[in-house]
C-alpha cells in the first residue's frame, strides 16, 4: 500500500483486474478504497450498506431501551440506597480534653 500524504491519495498494487494498470488509487477525502463495479453490482453494494446502517441504528436504539429500562427497574433500590446513605464524620485521633 502508498499513502501520499502531499497528495492526499493512497494506493495499492492489486494483480488480475488490471494486469495493464497495476496500480489502483483514490483521494484520501473519498473515504477509502472501492474498485470500480459495473453499476448493478454497485446498486447492490449500496442496498447492502443502507440495510446494515439501518439495522445498527435498530439494534443501538433496542440497546439504548433496554438499558433505560433496567435502570428505571433499578431506581427504587437506588433511590432507597442513597435515602439511607449517611455521612458520618471520623477522627483518627479522639479529641483532646481542654
Amino acid at each position: 500500500m502508498i499513502i501520499d500524504h502531499r497528495e492526499q491519495r493512497f494506493g495499492l498494487y492489486a494483480e488480475g483486474m488490471y494486469p495493464e494498470r497495476p496500480l489502483l488509487g483514490m483521494r484520501l477525502e473519498d473515504g477509502g478504497f472501492s474498485p470500480p463495479m459495473p453499476q448493478p453490482l454497485s446498486d447492490w453494494k449500496e442496498a447492502l450498506d443502507f440495510r446494515l446502517e439501518l439495522a445498527i441504528e435498530q439494534h443501538l436504539t433496542e440497546a439504548q431501551n433496554e438499558l433505560e429500562g433496567a435502570m428505571l427497574e433499578a431506581k427504587p433500590d437506588l433511590e432507597a440506597f442513597i435515602d439511607s446513605f449517611r455521612v458520618v464524620r471520623w477522627r483518627q485521633d479522639p479529641p483532646r480534653d481542654l
